[in-house]
């Protein structure tokens, strides 16, 4: 009996044993398992971080496969409706996660790229709640999301709520990126408000502080509609051909030279009026040669009918009386600005 019982204790305890060393395997296993997880979640996040999406879309793609209940579930969801480039798409992926996953700051995270993507989809009315729900910590955050909203606004054109939002900017986040396009989007609202004095401020205050900035086509546009509601329309029109001269080939300088063309050419350089039209025929040849637009305009004086010899048209005064002092000087002729008048096209 001694013999036996000693024989099941001896079994007793190699039977412990090798349940010890399973349960320690399926802990190490587990660890590893566990390891392997962070592994994946971390190599794929720091694709996400240095902004190679595809190879980060494709690591979440692959966890997701392998780590279909990982703790990382929701967070790595997030990660892929970030990434979706179809903004209806992103718009169902982050209502799912909204859905099923815990309130905390992945949910936060969720909310703000909804709105992002409602915001895309033109879906204005659905992205305002959701930025004045969010509330980011970050102040960078905080700015973009009321620099969305006062465009959201604006697009609903309730243009008094937009210019609060563009204000709050410019005021309480100065140091922050979004006071250059919060600053456009002030001088845009004030204008559709008709306070084309404000409008101009804005406008004026952005090319003064970023002369070169990526939104200068926009703003020299806004500024010249700014300048024709304001009744100066020299200006309005200088700021055209800068606009023009400067970003010729940007979509703005093709609406620019569209709206060139609608205004009626002013004035004209009159050079010479000569009572024998082959005199006036031999100077604007001579003119024509140099390069001038010259032409002849015959007008009846008195008794007599002069052909007059004029150049060029022109929208501004003051542009024509700098192109004839120009004339004067190398050519030795006398001049007068006047009135522009389109020559018979016959006669020409």
């Amino acid at each position: 009996m001694s013999h036996k019982r000693i024989f099941y204790k001896k079994k007793l305890l190699l039977l412990s044993i090798c349940l010890g060393m399973q349960y320690l395997a399926i802990v190490v296993c587990s660890q590893a398992e566990t390891l392997s997880e962070d592994h994946h979640y971390q190599a794929a996040m720091q694709y996400f971080n240095q902004q190679q999406w595809q190879k980060a879309a494709q690591s979440f793609q692959d966890f997701q496969s392998k780590f279909p209940k990982s703790r990382w579930k929701f967070a790595v969801q997030l990660r892929l409706a970030d990434l979706e480039p179809n903004p209806e798409s992103a718009v169902d992926m982050y209502r799912g996660i909204l859905t099923r996953a815990a309130k905390n700051e992945l949910t936060i995270d969720a909310r703000w790229g909804l709105a992002l993507s409602y915001f895309v989809l033109g879906s204005y009315r659905q992205t305002l709640p959701l930025l004045e729900k969010v509330q980011p910590k970050s102040r960078l955050r905080q700015a973009q999301a009321l620099y969305l909203s006062g465009l959201s606004h604006m697009a609903l054109k309730q243009y008094a709520k937009s210019q609060i939002c563009f204000q709050q900017v410019l005021e309480k986040y100065s140091d922050t990126p979004w006071v250059s396009p919060a600053l456009v989007g002030s001088g845009e609202t004030a204008l559709a408000l008709k306070n084309y004095a404000e409008a101009l401020t804005a406008f004026d205050r952005y090319l003064r502080e970023y002369p070169e900035g990526d939104l200068t086509p926009t703003v020299l546009l806004q500024k010249s509609k700014a300048l024709q509601a304001n009744g100066l329309r020299e200006e309005s029109t200088r700021t055209l051909h800068e606009l023009v001269t400067r970003y010729t080939e940007s979509f703005e300088a093709e609406k620019a030279k569209g709206k060139l063309s609608e205004v009626r050419e002013n004035f004209t350089i009159q050079v010479g009026a000569f009572s024998k039209k082959e005199y006036a025929w031999k100077l604007v040849d001579k003119l024509r040669k140099q390069g001038y637009n010259a032409y002849v305009l015959e007008a009846e004086c008195g008794n007599e009918t002069l052909t007059q010899v004029r150049v060029g048209s022109y929208t501004t005064r003051e542009f024509s009386e700098k192109i004839a002092k120009q004339l004067a000087k190398k050519e030795k002729l006398p001049y007068l600005v006047l009135p522009y008048v389109k020559p018979d096209t016959k006669g020409n």
